[in-house]
């Protein structure tokens, strides 16, 4: 900005590379119709891409677990958005499979709307609980077993209970118990013929 000859104050002009940074850096723009996702945000990645068939399930699973450790991390910021949407952009949620139900009470619509983000957020976690799982021993990992503690009295008279039992019905089964089960129905039909006032009297005649 000029301001020594008396002339209007001029703005300079930020240099482009700022410009793209800042517009960059600032991923959400609000204009007439809500919030949007700016344009720069979605085409470009904050992150270099990485090739993640180049690393083991093990690795990967974690790697998962820990992405979905951040969105559980952003569930109340989630649903600060969702709410901000549903003011101001109610019909583009419904592309989404979000339908808003209007009710005159706003406090009771609202909390139906929450539950509703809680039930598909639980749903979500359901879900990613089953595919972080490791589903093998953390002794591949070097975990070693925990040392178990001396039992007491009562814990050591449950276990010889339960030994005492095992042992017993070992020695009382018989072929059919050591048989793996399979999927065998045995159904029994029964019937029962009436006899008709017909065959009765064909009955006495004979």
């Amino acid at each position: 900005m000029s301001v020594g000859d008396g002339s209007s104050p001029t703005l300079k002009e930020r240099p482009s590379s700022l410009s793209s940074s800042h517009r960059e850096s600032q991923w959400l723009s609000a204009d007439k119709d809500g919030t949007t996702l700016d344009s720069s945000f979605s085409s470009t990645s904050i992150f270099p891409p990485i090739d993640m068939q180049q690393f083991s399930d093990r690795t990967r699973a974690m790697n998962l677990y820990r992405t979905y450790m951040g969105v559980v991390g952003c569930k109340e910021e989630m649903w600060g958005e969702l709410k901000m949407l549903r003011t101001s952009r109610h019909r583009s949620l419904s592309a989404y499979g979000w339908e808003e139900k209007t009710s005159e009470d706003k406090v009771l619509e609202d909390q139906e709307a929450r539950g509703r983000f809680d039930e598909i957020f639980e749903r979500f976690e359901s879900d990613m609980l089953t595919r972080i799982a490791f589903w093998y021993s953390l002794t591949e990992l070097g975990y070693p077993l925990p040392r178990r503690d001396s039992l007491i009295k009562s814990e050591l008279l449950e276990e010889e209970r339960l030994r005492k039992a095992i042992i017993e019905s070992y020695a009382s089964a018989t072929d059919e118990d050591f048989e793996v089960p399979s999927r065998v129905f045995r159904v029994f039909i029964g019937f029962k013929a009436y006899e008709t006032e017909e065959d009765e009297v064909s009955a006495e005649e004979k």
